[in-house]
């Protein structure tokens, strides 16, 4: 490989989580154009610190591992659009097959979020000599997993629980009970809705359909959600327009 200047500099942490955590492992290709070589590449992230990630590059047809760190900023334009970030990588030093590469090399990629395709991947260049097209192939277990139960409370008072059953990738499966305040002897109105939810970082999209009362529950319909797993703390949070939750594990 030909190497490049490094320009990869330390940035402030983000506020939102984003694709790039530890554990994750992008693969992909390398291609120069000048020769038309191609080079199968396996980024491997095992740190990261607010805007500021490091990891390993693994070329398995170079016999070489090598040390990279990099940064990621949010580059998207408005509340509207996708979400959209600028990466930065300094591969800078070989762990093996130092013989086989050249060092160091300066990357940038540009990774957009589309809420419509499940694949995640970022585009980018090795100066003007090489591209690269890297996909998300294996991410960190999250904190939703089955079986799990979360209870809270709705900005509106509103006792919630949601029993999440299964998990298929992205998608998850369950039942929601909610329980409406009512004049009744109880003071509540159980309402029960089965679930289908698909998660899309940072937005979670829940789906409601009546199991109980159905001519008359409120809250099953399609919900648009900001979702944010606090891995440390084991909690779950999310909010809607009109609606937020801050739900526990037990």
């Amino acid at each position: 490989t030909t190497s490049t200047t490094s320009t990869t500099t330390t940035v402030e942490p983000l506020k939102e989580p984003t694709p790039i955590q530890p554990g994750t492992e992008w693969q992909g290709v390398c291609f120069y154009s000048a020769d038309n070589s191609q080079y199968p590449i396996r980024m491997i992230v095992t740190h990261i610190d607010g805007g500021n990630f490091s990891g390993n590059m693994v070329w398995r047809t170079l016999n070489a591992t090598t040390k990279f760190r990099g940064t990621i900023a949010n580059t998207t334009k408005s509340t509207t659009s996708p979400q959209q970030y600028s990466i930065k990588v300094d591969e800078y030093e070989a762990i093996s097959g130092a013989d086989n590469v050249e060092l160091p090399n300066a990357y940038s990629f540009v990774l957009t979020l589309h809420p419509d395709e499940e694949d995640i991947a970022m585009s980018g260049s090795i100066g003007g000599t090489a591209m690269l097209n890297l996909s998300l192939k294996k991410s960190p277990k999250q904190p939703i997993v089955v079986p799990a139960t979360w209870t809270g409370v709705s900005k509106q008072e509103t006792p919630y629980e949601m029993l999440v059953e299964a998990r298929i990738k992205n998608v998850i499966l369950g039942r929601i009970t909610w329980k409406t305040p009512t004049t009744s002897p109880s003071g509540y109105e159980t309402y029960i809705c089965s679930f289908v939810g698909v998660i899309k970082h940072p937005e979670l999209y829940i789906t409601q359909t009546p199991l109980s009362f159905s001519d008359t529950v409120p809250h099953c319909a399609r919900q648009k959600f900001v979702l944010n797993l606090d891995s440390a703390n084991n909690t779950l949070s999310f909010k809607s327009s009109t609606q937020e939750f801050s739900l526990s594990s037990k």
